[in-house]
């Protein structure tokens, strides 16, 4: 692909998912309120995302970045994967994403079994996490467009006005 339409295509994918409602790169908080709002949901999809069995943790682990902001130590940051330090309010990229996933996935070297226990626990958590972070914008979406809600409403509404225009 060319680079000037790959450009195109990433600013128009980034306006459109903006105007559906998710965002491409979410911060911690946006995440998190996401997460206090919808975890107790009804809604079928939503539940069944936030509540795999394949990823049970997930309320876990954005809980324990929340509450490592809070720490005196961290300076109101938090340590993505235990590893990156990012504010609460800093968006997290598919850079930043990736950058996790190959450190993850080199060779490290322990000096003992608590620090290879430590790292096993920090990539738990991540994948727990970026399994929430991959199906956010999807759940986003969901909710806004779901039958009977107002997004369904305003897009039925759009289709109707566009279907008189021809």
């Amino acid at each position: 692909m060319n680079i000037d339409y790959k450009l195109k295509y990433m600013k128009y994918k980034k306006k459109y998912l903006l105007l559906k409602g998710g965002s491409i790169d979410p911060t911690l908080e946006e995440l998190n309120n996401f997460l206090n709002e919808n975890y107790e949901s009804d809604d079928q999809i939503i539940k069944e995302i936030l509540h795999s069995k394949e990823f049970p943790d997930i309320k876990e682990a954005v809980d324990y970045y929340i509450n490592q902001t809070n720490e005196e130590w961290t300076d109101n940051k938090y340590y993505l994967g235990g590893v990156m330090k990012l504010s609460i309010k800093d968006k997290i990229t598919k850079e930043i994403i990736e950058s996790l996933e190959k450190k993850f996935n080199s060779q490290i070297d322990y000096t003992n079994s608590f620090e290879m226990a430590s790292v096993v626990r920090h990539q738990k958590r991540f994948r727990n996490f970026k399994y929430f972070l991959d199906n956010y914008n999807l759940m986003i979406n969901h909710l806004k467009y779901k039958p009977g809600s107002d997004g369904a409403k305003e897009a039925e509404n759009n289709f109707k006005k566009n279907i008189k225009k021809k």
